[in-house]
């Protein structure tokens, strides 16, 4: 019996050192890239919204005394529908010289207004051929050279026209162009601090069970370390900078930094850094980036893994009200202590999200997840799959909200001697946060959140858990 009541406690000490959430980081650190993101472009939104209501399309005035035909074709484009441009053109096309540039100007401006990006944007360029002094053209090129993404192209553009005598609105229009450009290329970045509440931090099952007794006496009891209710300090932090070369391409730059501080428990202090470089591509509807990344974990203070591979991301923005985002990684992980080393592994994830806005301010989104993990013990090899689903509103007052949820199968390759089972787990998260971005102090706005996570395990006294975590936290963008 001695020799039974050893092999049991081997057992459950061999298990719990090896009981690591390794696979937890990973899927944090791509939730928070693709917060970042989608802040970058509600910014960029915004932006774009403002310059939108100040840009009339009637900035340049037509002279008086011209042809009441021209006032006409100029009073419909200015309208911004492709139908009823097309049947004007099609209407007096015998009234133009098809190398007029008042024709090639139209033709150009019908081709932006459906679509076809690359012939407006040769239409313009022979219309300047043809009349360089014509400025609505000129104004009309940088714009949508603007709105392609090429942003060396319509600096040169704006820098032109802003050498011109123009009218004030005119001339305030291409400043806020050019300011806009100037926030495409500048860093970009957020920092939010604040302070964490979580009632499990070490995500315990809180399993107490006898495993053998004798004449009513427990002899082997098996039991986890009880939850641990405690509060500290939360950070992010992300950095991104653009550098455009020549067209829709470029270079970028960014970084990520996430973790926790918890001063009556250091074993809980982690701290993430997520570094990535690469080419870029960009234009009116589509922005694809790829190139390679590091990451660096840290835990109780010391560090624990280090990884390297690449990464692609890629969105597709058909219009104002839909877009796809993707991003896929591959990269190895190598920890740093010798007892986490049969956790070294290969990652590969795949993260599809797909927004839509609607009416009055809602947003939802759907997105898929998939990640693959291969380590040097096939034991410790997984997959995971889910899909998340949210949803948020901006209100009228300035406060945003949001709700969401995840659902996660997570299913281990191999069936391991020491639990005798082959892991399989389901995970559920919860979400909910209000912000309040105009409330500012110092240029941080207030965010309130909270997070359930739930694991049911087939190893349930080892690895099921429940845990709440309540945030306030500071963001401020810059």
């Amino acid at each position: 019996m001695t020799a039974t009541i050893t092999r049991i406690l081997l057992l459950l000490t061999t298990v719990l050192n090896t009981g690591i959430s390794y696979g937890e980081e990973s899927v944090i650190a791509q939730r928070l890239w693709q917060e970042s993101i989608q802040l970058r472009n509600q910014e960029q939104t915004t932006l774009l919204a403002t310059i939108a209501a100040n840009n009339t399309q009637s900035t340049v005035q037509n002279p008086s005394g011209v042809d009441p035909l021209i006032v006409t074709l100029f009073d419909t484009i200015n309208q911004g529908q492709s139908v009823p441009l097309r049947q004007f053109l099609n209407e007096h096309s015998n009234r133009f010289y098809h190398n007029d540039p008042l024709w090639l100007y139209a033709q150009a401006s019908l081709a932006r207004l459906e679509g076809r990006t690359r012939a407006a944007e040769q239409g313009y360029r022979q219309t300047l051929d043809q009349a360089p002094d014509f400025i609505r053209a000129r104004l009309d090129l940088a714009k949508l050279l603007f709105n392609d993404q090429q942003n060396r192209e319509a600096q040169q553009a704006f820098g032109v026209l802003n050498a011109q005598l123009l009218p004030p609105t005119v001339r305030n229009n291409i400043n806020l162009y050019q300011q806009a450009l100037g926030m495409r290329e500048r860093w970009q970045g957020s920092v939010s601090l604040g302070l964490i509440t979580d009632n499990n931090i070490n995500q315990s099952s809180e399993t107490n069970q006898c495993l053998f007794s004798y004449q009513k006496v427990c002899l082997v009891e098996r039991s986890t370390p009880a939850a641990i209710a405690t509060s500290g300090l939360g950070y992010e932090g992300t950095l991104s900078k653009y550098w455009p070369l020549r067209g829709h391409h470029g270079l970028y730059g960014r970084g990520l930094i996430y973790g926790q501080q918890i001063p009556n428990y250091l074993t809980y202090n982690k701290t993430t850094i997520q570094l990535g470089a690469g080419y870029q591509f960009a234009n009116a509807t589509q922005h694809f980036s790829f190139g390679p990344i590091w990451i660096g974990h840290r835990e109780a203070n010391h560090q624990q893994f280090n990884g390297v591979g690449v990464a692609a991301q890629w969105r597709i923005q058909p219009n104002n009200t839909m877009a796809w985002d993707m991003y896929a990684e591959h990269k190895t992980i190598r920890y740093t202590h010798a007892d986490y080393q049969q956790n070294n592994s290969t990652d590969n994830n795949i993260h599809v999200t797909f927004s839509t806005a609607w009416p009055e301010g809602w947003r939802s989104h759907i997105g898929f997840d998939y990640l693959r993990r291969d380590t040097d013990q096939a034991v410790n090899s997984y997959q995971q799959k889910g899909i998340r689903l949210s949803v948020d509103k901006l209100f009228a007052q300035g406060f945003m909200a949001s709700l969401g949820g995840a659902f996660y199968e997570i299913d281990y390759n191999a069936y391991n001697a020491l639990l005798e089972q082959t892991r399989h787990e389901r995970k559920w998260t919860f979400n909910a946060a209000i912000s309040a971005p105009q409330w500012q102090i110092g240029g941080f706005s207030p965010k309130l959140s909270w997070q359930r996570t739930r694991l049911n395990s087939n190893v349930d006294w080892l690895y099921s858990y429940d845990q709440d975590q309540f945030m306030l936290t500071f963001q401020r963008l810059f």
